[in-house]
């Protein structure tokens, strides 16, 4: 099965995983306080779980290239 990753970039950042039938599997937020703080929490963010196939980031800015962008 595969995963899509969605995340509401920001400070104040939102998760959500989707499977491949398109059905929410979970979700949450996440206020990290700083850039700093977000930049170390991406690796935990992101590869806790490897059958992320897909990642969608909404936003742009500074932030968006912290996350690879």
């Amino acid at each position: 099965m595969e995963f899509l990753f969605s995340v509401d970039l920001g400070v104040k950042t939102g998760f959500a995983m989707y499977n491949s039938a398109g059905k929410l599997v979970w979700y949450r937020s996440q206020n990290f306080g700083n850039k700093v703080r977000l930049k170390k929490a991406i690796p935990w963010i992101l590869y806790p779980d490897k059958d992320i196939n897909y990642l969608i980031i909404e936003g742009g800015g500074p932030l968006r290239k912290i996350w690879g962008g």
